[in-house]
């Protein structure tokens, strides 16, 4: 048997890769999620030519607590070398609040727990969603249903600039860090619901997150050449001589909100912790800004 065979749970299986991919709404906010370790509960570990058939050693138990991902990187960067030398699985030892057990985990149960540690993000954002949207009657009966039934990691449709799972929208709920793809999506939709409610052209743009890394690296080039999205950008703002556009950047997991109208050469930045604009914000700017003819 091949080393990806072997290491590979069955897709049938709880937890495996295909379980979360297959994972819809409902199933995840009725899930009771393993719970993980919150420090290092890996006390020693081996590789053991030993092939479990234990539940404990292939299975995932109720009530198990799951090692933390940092603590099975290391076994699994090692696996596929190990099982060329003829190893079937790893020897742990764990401790958790002074209590040692000894186990022995087949290698497909090593690619259970890091699959458990990678979606418990996506999972409970994807459950407490499903419960706001339905405890609030955001949706039909119909469409609540049908929402309910949806994958967890469905991509998000309908949008030009950015592409994200269904279960990040999670991120819109309480006071939670707010996904940049999200964000990006949200000014989509502003832009789209002001052009909706303009009787004529409208006469602003709305930016996503990326244009503002776009401009500053251009600009910084030798030579300063317009890629072909900013020619389109240039072009819409010949055609709306007195716009305003507006942008957001992400910088260290926070955002600032840019306006800049192209009748007055003024940038104004809209930050919650009183940053200042970047020294080389309005020159490069006044660079895309396209010259009267």
């Amino acid at each position: 048997m091949a080393f990806f065979e072997y290491v590979s749970p069955p897709s049938s299986l709880k937890y495996s890769p295909s379980y979360f991919t297959s994972l819809t709404f409902l199933r995840a906010a009725s899930l009771d999620y393993p719970s993980i370790a919150s420090t290092s509960i890996i006390e020693h570990w081996c590789f053991s030519n030993e092939v479990p058939t234990t539940a404990s050693g292939t299975l995932i138990q109720p009530g198990e607590l799951i090692p933390r991902v940092q603590d099975l990187l290391p076994i699994s960067r090692e696996m596929q070398q190990a099982f060329a030398a003829g190893y079937r699985s790893v020897d742990v030892v764990l401790n958790h609040a002074g209590h040692r057990t000894g186990l022995c985990y087949h290698f497909s149960k090593i690619r259970l727990l890091i699959a458990i540690n990678n979606h418990h993000a996506a999972v409970l954002a994807a459950g407490a969603l499903y419960q706001h949207v339905i405890t609030s009657n955001l949706l039909s009966s119909a469409d609540a249903e049908r929402f309910g039934n949806s994958r967890i990691t469905t991509p998000i449709s309908g949008f030009q600039v950015t592409d994200f799972p269904l279960w990040k929208l999670g991120c819109l709920l309480g006071e939670a860090w707010l996904e940049e793809d999200v964000v990006n999506a949200l000014l989509e939709l502003l832009y789209f619901h002001n052009a909706m409610n303009s009787n004529d052209d409208p006469s602003f743009i709305i930016l996503p997150t990326s244009f503002s890394n776009d401009l500053q690296f251009l600009f910084g080039q030798t030579p300063r050449l317009y890629s072909s999205n900013f020619d389109l950008i240039r072009r819409r703002l010949r055609a709306l001589p007195s716009a305003t556009v507006s942008w957001i950047i992400c910088e260290s997991n926070h955002y600032s909100g840019y306006r800049y109208g192209t009748n007055s050469p003024h940038l104004r930045l809209g930050d919650s912790m009183g940053r200042l604009a970047r020294a080389d914000d309005l020159p490069s700017f006044t660079w895309l800004t396209p010259r009267p003819y």
